[in-house]
């Protein structure tokens, strides 16, 4: 049971080591998730479907270029991971087609 607590805080610690160097924020607080979020939520309330769409498109688009970005920097510093799983998704895609 110890070995494999110390294997998954091992994999734990590589997995933080990772999101730090890919320019990842360590945060603890709620509060600091909110500060660093850079989506912003919908307040509570009864929306109309096209707002609520429009929102949730508008925030889609943000994550669109958000990804593009931290992949792009990903892959250039040459992260391993990042590179396994684009290698995958494009394998993917041509045997689709």
């Amino acid at each position: 049971m110890h070995e494999q607590q110390r294997q998954i805080n091992q994999q734990v610690d590589a997995l933080a080591s990772n999101i730090i160097t890919l320019g990842g924020v360590p945060l603890s607080s709620p509060l600091e998730h909110i500060n660093y979020s850079y989506i912003d939520h919908e307040e509570e309330g009864i929306f109309a479907v096209r707002a609520m769409l429009d929102h949730n498109l508008h925030h889609e688009k943000m994550l669109e270029k958000r990804l593009a970005i931290n992949l792009e920097t990903a892959l250039a510093l040459k992260a391993t991971s990042t590179q396994y799983v684009v290698a995958e998704a494009q394998h993917s895609t041509i045997a689709r087609q």
